[in-house]
């Protein structure tokens, strides 16, 4: 059996194991000093003699100490101690400081008569002879200013144990109300397994009645951990990046992680010691990585040089990023097309290198392939995943002969240049061209007719993100096989049978 330390502050917990390990007790003076909205040299005179302090000011530090768990019962008591008589002598004093600060008139010579053979010295000689005065009194050290509500260093508790200055309630509160151990609030907050299912119902229920949030803060410094998750792209396909932020806030609804957006700019070689800094700099739990930097290995061993666990999106050269089916997805996009009655079927693909605007290539050459149609390099056509690549493509494959009846966009923003250059060439969408894109982003549902596009799930891929690294952020590598993402062609108003066929091909497409 497991002794316990006779030298530990920590108060036995209500499920009787004093094995328990507490927070850390390693926390340096700076973090200590930042959590309390103090000064490291207050921080080492609360510790070196609390008296040395003011009340207000020995209260705030003991009250975050006893917060994060690092202030035993011993500290508390002469903190305590050292509070309490000298909040009284304090506040009995007060008076007699103000009065020492004001000046006491003096008071007018009372009449006389002198004598007549008394002598009268010069003023000038009774100046030299009066003894040197004293030097002043030193002022009182006036009482610390009371904080304004906004300060996040005033959530702290008053001397007497109450509420915070600014009515906002702690662990200590949470404690007292439930008339448990802050220890066992803390438990409860960590979701610790040694806290017994009595003591959790009590706090939880404190909590729910009196609306309590804890203090971040505090929690990520005793913790060790900070609650925060990053979104990691090149700054480009705006529209993906917003799906994805969609997906990975859904996730994080109601819980305690905050999401940073991050954006990698300019030449490619420079991005690793970007994502480095900013990794160094934020410290987050984890990272998600959109395409191409989850293709980068410069980026992932970034990651994991900092330490970071990180979930990529899209398709990765070791298979273990997480993706929805896009090669399979652009096949049946083209076996549709060629069901409307479409043979000759045109291709804007996206950047080169970029491994998921590969992955739709050699969907389209799979599906042209076993439909035994032309799919010579005529028909297909480079793009950079802009409008403006999407607008020269087209202009190109329109000038073709013969011209396509349709064309497929690798994203939504080339299928929108590509309406742009029919109506240059004065082609109707769709009676003479019918033109589909890729993502389904909201621009599908702007341009004129509305665009039919493949939706690919970027939100819900956000969403498993979060879940992974919510659930065990160091365990992620080791995880199952990635769930099935499917993708599904959302029909509008860009897509119509060629003409002199038939329309009985005109089915949706289910999820692939």
């Amino acid at each position: 059996m497991a002794k316990s330390d006779p030298t530990s502050t920590e108060p036995p917990s209500e499920t009787g194991d004093t094995r328990a390990p507490g927070p850390p007790t390693h926390l340096t003076v700076a973090e200590l000093a930042g959590l309390a909205g103090v000064s490291g040299q207050t921080i080492r005179r609360f510790f070196k003699d609390p008296t040395l302090l003011g009340t207000r000011m020995r209260t705030r530090v003991a009250a975050v100490l006893r917060e994060i768990g690092l202030a035993g019962p011993q500290l508390e008591r002469e903190a305590s101690q050292a509070s309490e008589p000298a909040l009284e002598s304090e506040q009995a004093a007060a008076p007699e400081r103000e009065r020492e600060r004001e000046p006491e008139p003096e008071p007018e010579p009372e009449p006389c008569e002198v004598p007549a053979h008394a002598a009268v010295k010069d003023d000038a000689a009774h100046t030299s002879d009066a003894p040197p005065s004293r030097p002043p009194l030193p002022e009182p050290e006036a009482p610390s200013p009371r904080l304004p509500a906004e300060d996040p260093a005033t959530d702290i508790l008053s001397a007497t144990g109450g509420m915070a200055d600014d009515g906002r309630l702690t662990i200590n509160d949470i404690a007292r109300l439930a008339s448990v151990s802050t220890k066992t609030v803390s438990r409860y907050l960590n979701d610790s397994p040694l806290l017994s299912d009595t003591m959790r119902a009590r706090v939880r229920r404190v909590i729910e009645e009196t609306g309590f949030v804890p203090n971040a803060q505090a929690r990520a410094l005793a913790l060790r951990r900070n609650f925060l998750l990053a979104l990691i792209h090149t700054g480009d396909e705006r529209a993906r990046v917003e799906q994805v932020e969609d997906g990975m806030l859904a996730a994080m609804a109601g819980g305690e992680f905050a999401l940073l957006i991050q954006p990698l700019q300019g030449p490619a070689g420079r991005h690793p010691a970007q994502l480095h800094t900013f990794l160094t700099r934020h410290n987050p739990s984890g990272v998600v990585l959109l395409p191409p930097l989850a293709q980068d290995d410069m980026i992932v061993e970034a990651c994991r040089h900092a330490g970071t666990p990180c979930i990529r999106l899209g398709p990765t050269p070791d298979g273990a990023g997480l993706c929805s089916a896009d090669r399979a997805a652009m096949a049946q996009a083209v076996a549709w097309l060629v069901a409307l009655g479409h043979d000759r079927i045109g291709l804007v693909g996206g950047p080169e290198g970029a491994r998921l605007a590969q992955a739709r290539e050699l969907g389209y050459l799979d599906a042209m392939a076993d439909h035994g149609l032309d799919r010579g390099a005529a028909l297909i056509e480079p793009g950079d995943n802009s409008f403006a690549s999407g607008l020269a493509a087209g202009r190109v494959l329109l000038e073709v002969s013969p011209r396509p009846s349709a064309i497929i966009a690798c994203n939504d923003a080339m299928a929108a240049g590509i309406l742009h250059a029919a109506t240059e060439a004065r082609i109707t969408v769709p009676d003479e061209l019918s033109v589909i894109g890729f993502d389904d982003t909201p621009l599908a549902q702007m341009t004129c007719p509305p665009l039919t596009s493949m939706q690919i799930p970027w939100a819900a891929l956000g969403h498993e993100a979060v879940r992974r690294l919510q659930a065990n952020p160091r365990e992620i590598a080791d995880d199952a096989a990635p769930p099935h993402f499917g993708a599904r062609l959302i029909e509008r108003g860009s897509v119509a049978p060629r003409k002199g066929t038939q329309e009985d091909g005109r089915t949706s497409l289910s999820t692939t």
